[in-house]
């Protein structure tokens, strides 16, 4: 259950993470949730009552390991039809 927050970034970042689990999908929605995450560590900084510190964390931390290990698989696909192509 996620609670309301007044950080409506982390939140969104936090989200887009989760949706980014979706092979393929992390790639356009990895660097969102990186994105969106900055922004709401951003204001749960300015404002500490608004809470949401740890989704936009998660938002950083697992769109950037969506990002890399997305791009990671592409390549390896790549490289898998270029052998086949030899």
């Amino acid at each position: 259950m996620i609670p309301q927050l007044k950080n409506p970034s982390a939140l969104a970042a936090y989200r887009c993470a989760v949706y980014g689990l979706i092979p393929l999908a992390g790639l356009i929605l990895g660097p969102a949730a990186v994105a969106l995450g900055i922004l709401g560590w951003r204001h749960s900084r300015l404002y500490p009552d608004d809470k949401g510190l740890g989704h936009a964390a998660t938002g950083i931390i697992l769109g950037l390991l969506e990002l890399l290990t997305n791009c990671v698989g592409l390549t390896f696909i790549w490289i898998g039809l270029a052998s086949l192509s030899s």
